[in-house]
């Protein structure tokens, strides 16, 4: 889609959601804005329900609540910290050029931070660290700790990996030593019971030492230099945590505990749904399937409602902010209070839900993570029936499950469904640039994951419809002609609009273009075609299909099943 229908329907959605709209309302027109009901489904389902909306639409959406949330405040909370942000955000913009002229002379006049910076170039002059494991790891720890001090960004990496696997490793190459002590580094004391290993990474042969410590040379000038322009990357990049505590009070406490309660019970119904089918199959021998249930139960997930954002507790770890030399002080205005309030909890307590539109899943730990785009309009919404919960962001759920069986998949039972998919992926070009085309053997672990979520999400929006009753549904001129479960597909490819389309470089990516994502998903998925009447040899009805589990469905639940 071009640059201009998205543009459209965007103005048209914040216009919107500007007023009092019901929210099913707001989601009823944002569907009906983004689909072409004159295209037959069954042969384009891609244009039947994405004709006007693609991942700029989603991007331009999660800018604009953004800017929303430094601008509205919210009934009458004034936090300090977070009302000191908003006069930085609203002296910006006021006099811009000003204002970040200003910053650079903050950065200039800072005679310490640049004869620091020197005087450590100055010694990696002396390559005797090259054979020298002593200086090597002196160097790598002073290098590091003036890095962290002085606000290089690859840190918040570092903590998100701690979050996910209990473990924390700085700097690129191979694990070098071990670090007992991360005060050397952070300059406070990291509460390490919890934590399963830090280590700092390095290099053995001489050549990969000089080249990486060249790399090191270039970050450490980087940080005499603001890189942002513009007062809203300015703010977004170098007070994170300030914006996703701004974030939090713009929803409300209230919707953020009732979003995450009922987001949960979802991925409860989503966990016993795949529990049945799982335990029930018959194409599995009992040993995967025991192995498959383990993995299934240690699932734990983690979304919005994080205990430091919460009043209070954000005033009173990040309350000491400095607005001098922001970019600089990036690390100790974000990371420092984090690292505080995490002594004597989990290293889970790392994560905080970003901004960003993502999910991620970690198998060894079993940790799922959500970002707020996939808990927030147009993904979901506590009040939407089990159609949508189930086919938005209860897919997002679904499909990290999905990850948890990538070690499983590797052994030879998983073999036949392996290259079925990716039979069932091959030969997928992009109609605009026909040798541009998708390679399977790259992004099987996603295609699985696409392929065992739509089934699982579409199972366990059956088992609550069943259990609970439909709700109530959007309305609108297209979607009123739509029966529940063509209401579910229709937003589960409003779902996968939000991801990437074909690009040049689509044959390498883990994840296939999000139109093939959605023909891989359901071509095969008998629901889908019932759904639709697809005539058996339309594209979206193949004859063949990938064997998932071969089991009978508990009658009650009225499941559709391959």
């Amino acid at each position: 889609m071009g640059s201009r229908p998205a543009a459209v329907l965007l103005l048209i959605f914040v216009y919107l959601a500007s007023g009092n709209d019901d929210i099913l309302e707001q989601k009823g027109r944002f569907m009906e804005a983004g689909m072409d009901p004159t295209v037959d489904p069954c042969e384009d389902f891609w244009s039947f329900a994405n004709a006007n909306l693609s991942s700029d639409v989603y991007v331009e959406f999660i800018a604009n609540s953004l800017v929303k949330t430094l601008v509205v405040r919210p009934g009458n909370r004034r936090d300090r910290v977070v009302e000191a942000l908003r006069k930085e955000w609203d002296a910006c913009r006021a006099k811009p050029e000003q204002y970040q002229r200003e910053l650079d002379l903050q950065v200039e006049s800072d005679s310490l931070q640049r004869q620091e910076i020197e005087d450590q170039i100055k010694r990696l002059s002396n390559k005797s660290y090259t054979t020298d494991n002593k200086i090597y790891g002196k160097h790598l720890i002073n290098i590091h700790r003036v890095l962290f001090k002085y606000g290089s960004n690859e840190f918040y990496e570092n903590f998100a990996h701690l979050a996910a696997f209990d473990v924390i490793a700085l700097g690129s190459g191979d694990p070098f030593f071990e670090l007992h002590d991360m005060r050397i580094i952070f300059g406070e004391e990291i509460d390490m019971r919890q934590i399963s290993l830090a280590m700092l990474n390095g290099y053995m042969k001489p050549e990969d030492r000089i080249r990486s410590m060249d790399l090191y040379i270039h970050r450490l000038n980087q940080t005499l230099h603001n890189s942002e322009s513009g007062c809203f990357g300015l703010l977004l990049n170098n007070y994170p945590m300030f914006i996703k505590k701004m974030l939090h009070d713009y929803y409300g406490q209230a919707y953020v505990d009732q979003t995450s309660s009922q987001f949960r019970d979802d991925l409860d119904t989503i966990s016993k749904t795949a529990e049945t089918f799982i335990a029930n199959g018959n194409v599995l021998s009992e040993e995967t399937k025991e192995k498959m249930l383990e993995n299934l139960k240690n699932n734990t997930f983690y979304l919005i409602d994080h205990p430091i954002f919460e009043d209070g507790t954000f005033e009173r770890f990040f309350g000491n902010v400095t607005f001098h030399k922001p970019a600089q002080n990036r690390n100790i205005n974000n990371i420092l209070p984090l690292i505080r309030a995490a002594a004597g909890k989990s290293p889970t307590f790392y994560f905080t839900s970003d901004y960003e539109d993502n999910a991620y899943h970690a198998s060894r730990t079993h940790r799922n993570f959500f970002h707020w785009p996939f808990l927030v309009f147009p993904a979901y919404h506590p009040s939407y029936p089990a159609a949508l919960r189930f086919s938005g962001t209860g897919f997002i759920g679904t499909h990290e499950l999905g990850h948890d069986f990538e070690e499983i998949e590797a052994n030879g039972e998983f073999s036949a469904l392996a290259d079925c998919l990716s039979e069932y992926y091959a030969h997928n070009c992009n109609p605009e640039q026909p040798e541009i085309c998708t390679d399977p053997k790259n992004s099987i672990g996603e295609n699985f994951a696409d392929y065992f979520g739509i089934r699982m999400a579409y199972y366990a929006y059956k088992r609550a419809a069943a259990e609970q009753g439909v709700g109530r549904r959007p309305r609108g001129t297209i979607l009123d002609r739509l029966s529940d479960d063509q209401l579910f597909f229709v937003n589960f490819a409003q779902t996968m609009a939000a991801f990437s389309r074909w690009n040049q470089k689509s044959a390498e990516k883990v994840h296939s273009p999000a139109p093939v994502r959605l023909l891989g998903a359901l071509s095969g998925f008998r629901a889908f075609s019932n759904a639709f009447n697809c005539p058996a040899g339309s594209k979206f009805h193949r004859k063949e299909h990938c064997k998932l589990y071969d089991t009978d469905v508990k009658p009650n639940l009225n499941l559709t099943y391959n």
